[in-house]
């Protein structure tokens, strides 16, 4: 059942790299990180739609899924909306950035915490290797 599931799961990762460009709609990108010995340390997959929105989907050499990261940028670039959910740690930590101010929450298991951050064009949210 596996091999199935793998093969399945290739087969729509293909498709969505294929169709998206027909479409127009979503840019697809894959990544692999490998590590010294050259395995895949893990797979992303990035979806670029025209929103300017970035879906980005991690999986592990399984195909399971481990996280998924999701981004805007309604305002400057270096302060993006962001919401990432770990599902392996299930935590979710989401920033809305706003005029001024950025709120951070991160939730873990039921319970969470809020931070306030006051934005400056020389403060960064970093998003990992995005825009």
């Amino acid at each position: 059942m596996s091999n199935l599931i793998r093969l399945i799961s290739s087969t729509v990762l293909l498709a969505l790299i294929l169709i998206g460009p027909v479409f127009g709609a979503v840019q697809h990108t894959v990544g692999f990180a490998r590590v010294a010995d050259s395995s895949v340390s893990y797979i992303e997959h990035h979806q670029y739609f025209e929103s300017g929105e970035h879906l980005i989907r991690y999986y592990d050499n399984d195909r399971r899924l481990l996280l998924t990261k999701e981004l805007s940028y309604p305002d400057l670039p270096q302060h993006p909306n962001l919401k990432q959910t770990d599902l392996l740690r299930q935590t979710e930590i989401t920033i809305q950035a706003e005029q001024k101010t950025a709120f951070m929450t991160k939730k873990s298991l039921g319970e969470g915490a809020v931070f306030q951050i006051e934005l400056t064009k020389d403060i960064i949210i970093d998003a990992g290797f995005d825009a």
